[in-house]
Formats: C-alpha cells, structure tokens, sequence
C-alpha cells in the first residue's frame, strides 16, 4: 500500500511551481502541510523556482494542493518555517473531476 503523502504537492496560485509536502492534518476546512525538503533544482541562471515560491508562501497567499483523491484550492493563514496553515476554500474528487472532463472532451468530427 502507498503512503497518501505521496505525490502531494502545494503551489502558489496562479502559475508557481509545485512543492512537494507532507499532508500533517485535516479538520473540517484546516489543513496543515509540512514542506519537504527537495534536491535542489536550480534553473539555467542559478535561481531556484521552488525555493522561491517557498519564500511567497505568506499570510494571505492563494494555493492549490494535490493529493491522491483531491484538489484542494485555499488561502495560507499562517507559517511556520516549514509548517504552512491553510484554510480549504474548494475541495475537488479528483476521480470525479476525471470522469467529468471526460463526459466534456468529446472529440470533434473532421
């Protein structure tokens, strides 16, 4: 059996790249990821966009959270080094979003 932290990532809204994380908890609309730290990534200048979308992760920050089951879409409360509190504004099943972007994506007749 997989770990359900596995693949979970948090990203700043509106195009940030994905971090990787660790779901801590879950109640009710709070949830509480702990940042992993990652191998460093850094782009052809030297720079590294994970590390700089790790700093913008602030009081007030819209965010999007991929797990297995859901998207999560919220606002960052509050930081603690690597502890990020976020209040869950959208809650998506990932299975039934797929089962309804496909009813959508009808292939078009030439």
């Amino acid at each position: 059996m997989s770990d359900p932290n596995d693949g979970v990532t948090v990203r700043l809204l509106p195009a940030a790249e994905p971090l990787p994380c660790r779901v801590e908890s879950l109640n009710g609309r709070r949830l509480i990821l702990r940042l992993s730290s990652s191998p460093a990534s850094p782009s052809a200048n030297g720079n590294d966009p994970a590390k700089d979308s790790s700093k913008d992760l602030k009081m007030g920050a819209l965010v999007e959270v991929l797990t297995e089951p859901f998207l999560y879409l919220g606002e960052v409360l509050g930081r603690q080094e690597e502890l990020l509190i976020i209040e869950v504004e959208h809650s998506v099943n990932r299975k039934a979003l797929a089962a309804i972007q496909e009813t959508w994506d009808i292939p078009q007749e030439s």
